[in-house]
């Protein structure tokens, strides 16, 4: 399979591992101007309540050219 024929991106990003076996998985989405950085620290909060979550907070696949830092 092609990357160009089916329009994939790939998406990088901040990830926090489960406390235990991974059973669920948490993609932090994030707005306009921000990268992925912004959100995974939620997941300090949300990873004793839910043990079995991996959280993954990818970057955007292309540069803001609003904000090219975001």
């Amino acid at each position: 399979m092609s990357n160009s024929k089916h329009n994939l991106r790939l998406l990088t990003g901040p990830e926090r591992k489960s406390l235990q076996t991974t059973k669920y998985l948490a993609f932090l989405l994030h707005g306009w101007g921000s990268d992925g950085n912004d959100l995974i620290q939620l997941s300090d909060y949300w990873s004793e309540e839910f043990p079995n979550m991996t959280f993954c907070s990818p970057h955007a696949p292309e540069v803001c050219s609003g904000n090219p830092q975001g």
